[in-house]
């Protein structure tokens, strides 16, 4: 007994050494035979499989796929957990992954992973789906810190870290193979994306549920993914909900529901910014449906920029088929400040086929009666009504696009100006090949009126052909050429002229050649040139008149000149305005040449008129210091001024200021002082100051007529001009001491109307008498003006040159035919002359500054 129990125990004892050896040496074998040529069938790769420990409840080892110096998966350790019956059923207690990595490497738009074949079969989807059947199961998977890490060349590798542990329920069929029952857990994401979640997989009648729960996703975009005008933008923390039914393969899904917030979004696409219009920030996005029909909302979102502040709501559908991938949506938009409201619906539809080609239609709806105020701009617009359409087309490397935008009506109040447009319509057509875009762009208006100017121009068009090349390029080439036109420009229903100009796009800037042609006789042209650079916001432009025979004769009524009034002569204009670095500068230089100005019924006439203009500072119209007017003559009425020279400033449009001016008057000269004269104030307070006047050519324009003489009077008139009348306060003109004169009065008539008193005991006889032919030793002429009419108060002093036919009878004097008498006299002689003749001039004046 006691021998066969040695002989148990050895053979005990052999079986234990031969498990042990068995356990020992196995995994040896495994690593040597057996795992390498399970892996043969992976070409081209390098491939390290082992078994590092191997016991009757455990494994553990290490997996390295990959190619020379590219590496495709590893799993630096493998943990397998089960129990020797369990494992005959091919089911595993668990299995753990630790720090595993998959590299996915992009090249030509595809995903590959090095170490493993590219070839394998496509399985049709329209094929049958057949239930999954797993040869073996693992009842407890556990994912410790692995790795996806993507590759692209020349940029820094994108990781995502996943941790998960999941609880795997299955049941076992006949065929020895098991069915998935449910799969349950929490997962945990990192590096490039920072997120908690639960996801629960369980089986139904028809294939599976899934359930993902996402807690407080947080990460940012990489900037490769991102367009540059979206880049700074973010999502804030994401918190989602995912339902996908799936087939029993699990390959497929047959319906879809999404539900997720976004916290305080942020999108910037350029001077637009996209936030949730909720008090919170948050933004909400479902999906829901089946691949054939998937129906999306993303609600509520603030659209906001400068100019307009927009809630809106996008929502649509997407479908997936053989054939690509169809897209609907529309959105409603409604300005968020009540004052400030424009309805607005966009629709779209597109869709993707598998060769990779696209279209895209949009239709958008605005307008409102309200008007809507443009922040930081002192405007106002309204658009009842707004229409847009766009179809877009493309396939790799082209994109073709045409964009209409119909504008029916559109008031514009600009500082207390405006504008109302009807019939605007814009087209925009895009072929965009490789790195080059080109197209066409054009614009049309019916009619732009004025109202508060009484302006129309009518039959607005632009066309300008484009071509964007890209930055590193010469931009050589030159597309065929545009235009720019204004069919009609009219004031107060007074057709004035047209605009044509043909446009040439040259790299970045956009070069303009056209004329603006008068209506009217002899049909002048204005030249323009220029060129703008829409990009950098800047433009310079030149213009020109070529010297232009005027005629007011000719002008339309709406320029202001009295019919009564003539002007003729030749005006020269050129100038230029630009801008750069976000300032307007111009110059403007213009000149009358050889003018005449003439009022037959008030005898007005000026003639060889010249006179130049200069504003340096555009667009202020404020002229440069000391322009120039001459005349060669002026004649108002029984008035006659030889030539005129005055020295001006234009300080705007309503004022112009007389710096001096000088004016030869009866062989002397008349000065002024510095005057002012404005539309809006009419008010004129000045000095004329005389010199060297002489007295027998100013009595003749004062009505003496044929009143001959000599000598010279001095002096000034202080004149004031109240806009409706003329007045001359206490003005003099005098002789100059020590130095008399002598005066021929012809016509004495109108003087015996005037002479008071005769000093001396002189008569009235002898006074007129010796006034025929007169030397006076001093004469003073004082000017007051009484409504229309002019006081002249000439006083005379002196003596008959020769001595007249009187004589000394009882005190008087009388007629005698032998006395020859020179005594002197003292001479107060008051008359009243008419101004209105002037005034009425005025009026005429006062008519073409715009004071009807």
């Amino acid at each position: 007994m006691s021998k066969l129990l040695r002989r148990l125990a050895a053979a005990l004892a052999l079986a234990a050494v031969a498990v042990a050896l068995l356990f020992l040496l196995l995994p040896f074998a495994l690593n040597t035979w057996l795992l390498p040529a399970l892996l043969d069938d992976l070409p081209d790769s390098e491939r390290i499989l082992s078994v590092n420990r191997l016991t009757p409840f455990s494994a553990s080892g290490t997996l390295h796929l990959g190619e020379p110096e590219k590496p495709g998966i590893a799993v630096p350790r493998l943990v397998l957990t089960f129990s020797p019956l369990e494992l005959l059923k091919k089911r595993l207690r668990s299995m753990t992954i630790d720090h595993a990595v998959l590299h996915l490497y992009r090249s030509d738009d595809r995903i590959i992973i090095p170490g493993l074949s590219s070839a394998g079969t496509v399985k049709d989807s329209r094929s049958t789906v057949a239930p999954l059947a797993l040869p073996l199961i693992v009842d407890h998977l556990i994912i410790k810190q692995c790795s996806l890490v993507l590759h692209e060349n020349g940029r820094t590798p994108l990781r995502l870290s996943v941790s998960a542990d999941l609880t795997i329920s299955s049941t076992r069929d006949g065929n020895a193979t098991y069915r998935l029952e449910t799969a349950a857990g929490r997962f945990a994401l990192a590096d490039l994306i920072l997120a908690r979640g639960t996801a629960d997989l369980s089986a139904v009648d028809d294939g599976y549920l899934l359930s993902l729960d996402l807690e407080h996703a947080e990460g940012e975009v990489p900037a490769r993914f991102v367009p540059p005008s979206l880049q700074g933008s973010r999502l804030g923390p994401v918190n989602a909900t995912l339902s996908l039914a799936l087939a029993e393969d699990l390959r497929s899904s047959t319906a879809l529901d999404l539900r997720a917030s976004f916290t305080q979004p942020s999108l910037t696409v350029g001077p637009l910014k996209v936030t949730g219009a909720e008090e919170s920030g948050t933004v909400r996005l479902s999906v829901n449906g089946t691949p054939s029909a998937l129906y999306y909302e993303l609600s509520p979102l603030l659209l906001s920029s400068p100019a307009l502040r927009l809630a809106a709501t996008p929502r649509g559908s997407l479908s997936v088929g053989q054939d690509g991938i169809t897209l609907t949506g529309e959105v409603d938009m409604v300005a968020t400040r009540a004052a400030e409201r424009l309805a607005s619906t966009v629709s779209w539809r597109g869709s993707r086929q598998s060769d990779g080609s696209w279209q895209l239609a949009i239709d958008g709806r605005a307008g409102d009666q309200k008007p809507l105020t443009i922040p930081g701009v002192p405007a106002t617009i309204t658009v009842p009504a707004a229409n847009l359409h766009a179809d877009l087309t493309g396939r790799p490397h082209h994109l073709s696009a045409r964009i209409d935008l119909e504008l029916p009506q559109i008031e514009l109040i600009h500082d207390a100006i405006t504008t109302n447009l009807s019939g605007t319509t814009v087209r925009l057509l895009v072929e965009h090949r490789d790195d080059e875009t080109s197209g066409d762009l054009h614009g049309a208006v019916n009619r732009v009126l004025l109202p508060g100017q009484a302006m129309e121009l009518g039959g607005l068009e632009l066309k300008l052909p484009y071509i964007l090349a890209p930055p590193d390029t010469t931009g050589d080439e030159v597309p065929r050429a545009g235009s720019l036109a204004i069919g009609s420009i009219s004031r107060q229903d007074t057709l004035l002229g047209d605009f044509s100009a043909t446009l040439h796009q040259r790299s970045a800037r956009i070069d303009l050649d056209g004329a603006l042609q008068a209506a009217f006789p002899p049909r002048p042209r204005l030249y323009l040139t220029g060129s703008v650079r829409p990009a950098a916001g800047t433009f310079e432009l030149s213009w020109q008149l070529p010297s232009t025979a005027v005629d007011a004769a000719l002008l339309p009524n709406i320029a202001g000149i009295p019919k009564q009034l003539g002007f003729t002569g030749t005006l020269t204009a050129d100038g230029s305005l630009q801008r750069h670095a976000g300032r307007l500068g111009g110059l403007l230089t213009a000149s009358l040449r050889d003018g005449t100005l003439t009022q037959d019924e008030r005898r007005l006439n000026i003639s060889d008129l010249d006179c130049s203009l200069t504003l340096p500072h555009l667009p202020e119209i404020r002229s440069a210091p000391s322009q120039r007017c001459t005349a060669a003559r002026i004649d108002i009425g029984n008035l006659h001024f030889g030539a005129a020279d005055i020295s001006y400033r234009l300080e705007d449009l309503r004022t112009l200021f007389i710096e001096k001016s000088r004016v030869d008057w009866c062989r002397g000269t008349l000065e002024s002082s510095s005057v002012r004269l404005s539309t809006i104030n009419p008010e004129i307070d000045t000095v004329l100051y005389s010199s060297r006047i002489n007295f027998a050519e100013l009595l003749n324009q004062f009505g003496f007529d044929q009143t001959e003489g000599d000598g010279a009077l001095n002096g000034k008139l202080p004149v004031k001009w109240s806009g409706d009348q003329l007045h001359i306060d206490d003005g003099f003109l005098f002789s100059t001491p020590g130095a008399g004169g002598i005066v021929q009065f012809t016509n004495t008539d109108l003087l015996r109307q005037g002479i008071g008193t005769v000093q001396q005991a002189g008569s009235l006889g002898y006074s007129l008498k010796a006034l025929e032919d007169f030397a006076y030793n001093w004469s003073r002429l004082s000017f007051n003006s009484f409504g229309d009419e002019l006081l002249l108060t000439m006083e005379l002093d002196g003596r008959p040159r020769t001595p007249l036919p009187y004589a000394f009878k009882n005190g008087a004097l009388v007629e005698a035919q032998q006395g020859k008498l020179d005594y002197p006299i003292r001479l107060d002689i008051n008359l009243r002359l008419p101004l209105a003749e002037l005034l009425r001039v005025g009026y005429d004046v006062k008519s073409i500054m715009g004071n009807k």
